[in-house]
């Protein structure tokens, strides 16, 4: 037997298992986003209890790109108008960004003592990847950056049942898709529309590759009107068991007590750019008059596909919410690390002089 198939039998079906059945849990008891959230709660404790879990890019790029032509679906041929009211909010990631990494790589250093380049690379609302590697590059602490993104995504995505409730109760949205099934035909060129962005998402080295790809193909083609409708509503239970299944494996390994010293900051942290991300939309709905649901969950500094499925879950602009997220990890990856390596270089002189 080959040791990818051995890989397979032995850490990646017993992940989906695991994340099926709190997914089953969490359905039973009528969680929002019961098959996300089971799964990535199931996998996370179980990575925690030293289960050997992963769920392999090579199963979940192929879901996220399900979840891109969804979210595409959205942008039908008269919603151009639409999208012209969108600048002010998307504009307003860059002031955003730049004050939340701020405000939080300043509470990093002053209240829990972290060095500055750890403070700094764990203050960015986003980029997990990109973030751990830039801030393994500069000097930092990769073990912290990591598990304060990980921890990032679990508690911002955690807190999504308790908003998708609010949401419900006031009428914001709905618990099911409003968009109608895609037919044969149509189908037939939704596949089409996720292999050609997922290729390009993923040749081109996009930001949030595969869903942005998807998204992007899947949106052309339904603002031409050459498709009409979404994928079936079972891909968006399956693209949530399996996003949440491999959020959960990143704790694959980690020594639990790490993950309780450190648990506290990010929870403090994470709280913290909530906070920042509802003054945010707040004002954007006051000042421009955009919806503060769409807003708020636009700006939830949470994973793009994990926002994107509550969005889609609760219709709430999907294509809204998508296009500020990737926006969002875009100016991350180009912003933050050049930003740290000219704040450095300002620091040695002064540095040097004393």
């Amino acid at each position: 037997m080959i040791p990818g198939i051995d890989h397979w039998r032995l850490r990646v079906l017993p992940a989906l298992l695991v994340g099926g059945i709190g997914g089953a849990v969490f359905a039973l008891l009528h969680i929002p986003l019961a098959w996300m959230l089971g799964a990535l709660f199931a996998t996370t404790l179980a990575a925690l209890a030293g289960f050997r879990l992963d769920v392999p890019n090579t199963l979940r790029a192929p879901l996220v790109v399900v979840l891109g032509v969804l979210v595409g679906s959205w942008f039908t041929p008269d919603m151009a108008g639409h999208v012209g009211r969108w600048w002010p909010s998307l504009l307003a990631l860059v002031p955003y960004i730049a004050i939340t990494t701020v405000v939080t790589a300043l509470w990093f250093v002053k209240a829990v003592r972290y060095d500055p380049i750890t403070a700094f690379f764990c203050a960015a609302p986003g980029g997990f990847s990109e973030m751990v590697l830039a801030g393994e590059r500069a000097g930092g602490d990769l073990r912290r950056i990591a598990l304060i993104h990980a921890i990032r995504v679990l508690v911002a995505v955690s807190l999504l049942p308790g908003f998708a409730w609010i949401m419900e109760a006031e009428g914001a949205g709905s618990a099911s898709l409003s968009m109608p099934v895609a037919g044969p035909y149509d189908l037939v060129l939704l596949v089409l529309c996720g292999v050609v962005g997922g290729t390009l998402g993923a040749v081109l080295r996009l930001p949030a590759g595969p869903l942005l790809g998807g998204m992007v193909v899947s949106g052309a083609a339904h603002m031409a009107g050459l498709v009409h409708g979404a994928p079936p509503f079972w891909s968006v239970a399956l693209a949530q068991l399996v996003i949440g299944a491999a959020a959960g494996c990143r704790f694959t390994g980690t020594d639990p007590r790490m993950v309780l010293r450190t648990l506290g900051d990010s929870v403090l942290s994470t709280t913290l750019m909530l906070l920042l991300a509802g003054l945010a939309a707040w004002t954007l709905h006051l000042l421009t008059g955009l919806p503060f649901p769409a807003l708020l969950l636009a700006f939830i500094p949470g994973g793009v596909a994990e926002t994107s499925l509550i969005a889609i879950v609760l219709a709430i602009d999907p294509a809204f919410v998508a296009t500020h997220h990737i926006l969002r990890i875009a100016i991350i990856v180009v912003a933050v690390p050049p930003a740290w390596q000219l704040w450095a270089r300002l620091r040695r002189p002064r540095a040097g002089g004393r």
